[in-house]
């Protein structure tokens, strides 16, 4: 992916810092990486960005209800499970492209008047397979 879009950067750039994000040494390029079962994903930009892939398994009425807002937990018993996936890709991709602490994503809301969004940057969700997958680019 590097050397088709960025060829003047070498993967042997790739480092982490101490929070465990990645960085290119030396680039301004932004990158994240994910991996959930046998689904790995990378994104790039020269903006912030975040990715996150997880697979889609049961979860409990108790994670839901730790991870989402209100809204949000309403958005889910509507939408169904699966938008629970979403949302945490999105929670996630988003600390991912911020470099937050995780113990924050619980203070995060993707939801707003029955309808997912973001005041920051841009978002993408999908679904290939088994998988949910969101990027944010900030």
């Amino acid at each position: 992916m590097l050397e088709k879009h960025f060829p003047h950067i070498s993967v042997s750039a790739l480092s982490f810092k101490e929070s465990g994000r990645p960085y290119l040494e030396g680039s301004d390029i932004c990158v994240s990486l994910s991996h959930s079962g046998d689904f790995v994903a990378c994104a790039l930009s020269q903006r912030p960005i975040g990715i996150d892939v997880e697979k889609i398994r049961p979860v409990s009425q108790k994670l839901i209800s730790r991870a989402c807002t209100d809204e949000e937990q309403v958005y889910v018993a509507t939408v169904g499970a699966e938008s629970f996936f979403t949302l945490w890709t999105l929670k996630e991709a988003y600390i991912k492209a911020k470099d937050c602490r995780f113990s924050q994503i619980t203070k995060l809301s993707f939801v707003s008047n029955g309808s997912i969004f973001t005041e920051e940057g841009k978002i993408e969700s999908g679904k290939t397979g088994e998988y949910i997958w969101s990027v944010l680019e900030i």
